[in-house]
């Protein structure tokens, strides 16, 4: 590459075992390297190996120690803010003054090798602000600092897509799930907002068409209550009278008039968006909302009667 002033050159590779740790380039300016100026390159190769390792070593036990005051974090093994804060400052990271726990969730165990393309992305990203992450298994999870960032929730739900979509992009790593906590000032809230994060990942495990656009734990709404909802719902043996009445004439007749009242309450009561959802005509979907709350004995203008319906459909589902 003459054009740049980059003639010929030679590149050794420095190993340890089966991995690369870097590279020696020699460039052949004023003369052709010779034999023993590649011998010679070897030994330094040999050489610069044990200085390398020194270097990956004091990272190493540096990340370590992220690793375990992390895991603290999450945990909630640190007793108090003041010994947190402390810690921080141990390792010369700026305690944030709020913060979210986010988690991704690949299919696959994450390999060493995806570690390192996961930590470019990171490295690179402009916002938000990554303090510590880890990954366990299947899980990568992040804690991220809100300092001096406006909109939060809308930059951290663009972060999700963008991550994602680059790791697919890029990487070929499909079918990864995000998901993010509220947002916290508090450090002894650390592990609550762990699993608020793993609550996002679960519900959308079990309702993966409902909430596949949702990344917040904020933004879940009622599914945030959805597991007490379910035990009471278990231990009362509760059954919703509307929705059996509109099963019995499902099966009978052979409609879809459970299907059709689900839509309609995904879609906000919209009739339009609800038909166009179904693949059917307004006039077709008004006529089954009809039928719907004669046979249901259901007023479609009451906002509680939906609410339970929408609920107690749900529940059916994942039962």
């Amino acid at each position: 590459m003459d054009d740049i002033g980059l003639g010929d050159r030679v590149a050794v590779s420095i190993w340890k075992n089966v991995e690369v740790l870097g590279f020696i380039w020699a460039l052949e300016v004023d003369k052709t390297l010779q034999e023993e100026d590649l011998i010679l390159l070897k030994r330094a190769a040999a050489a610069t190996k044990n200085k390398l390792l020194q270097v990956q070593n004091r990272k190493n036990k540096k990340e370590e120690r992220y690793q375990e005051f992390f895991w603290k974090l999450l945990t909630s093994h640190l007793p108090s803010n003041e010994e947190i804060i402390s810690q921080f400052h141990t390792l010369q990271i700026t305690p944030p003054s709020q913060y979210v726990v986010m988690v991704f969730q690949f299919s696959q165990e994450i390999t060493r090798e995806e570690e390192k393309q996961i930590a470019y992305l990171l490295k690179t990203s402009q916002q938000p602000k990554f303090l510590l992450y880890t990954i366990d298994h299947f899980q990568l999870v992040l804690f991220i600092s809100l300092n001096q960032i406006d909109q939060p929730i809308k930059k951290l739900n663009d972060f999700c897509e963008l991550f994602v979509s680059k790791m697919e992009e890029r990487f070929g790593i499909e079918s990864i799930v995000q998901g993010f906590s509220g947002i916290y000032s508090d450090y002894q809230k650390i592990e609550k907002a762990y699993q608020e994060a793993l609550s996002v990942l679960s519900m959308k495990e079990k309702f993966p068409a409902e909430i596949k656009n949702i990344h917040s734990y904020q933004s879940l709404g009622i599914y945030q209550y959805f597991d007490v909802l379910l035990e009471k719902r278990l231990k009362d043996k509760y059954e919703n009278y509307s929705l059996k009445k509109l099963h019995e004439y499902d099966q009978k007749c052979n409609s879809e008039l459970v299907e059709t009242l689900e839509e309609f309450l995904n879609k906000d009561s919209n009739v339009n968006d609800a038909a166009k959802a179904l693949n059917i005509h307004t006039n077709t979907l008004n006529y089954r909302l009809k039928r719907i709350a004669e046979i249901g004995e259901i007023n479609l203008k009451d906002v509680n009667q939906k609410l339970t319906l929408y609920l107690d459909l749900k529940l059916e589902k994942f039962l």
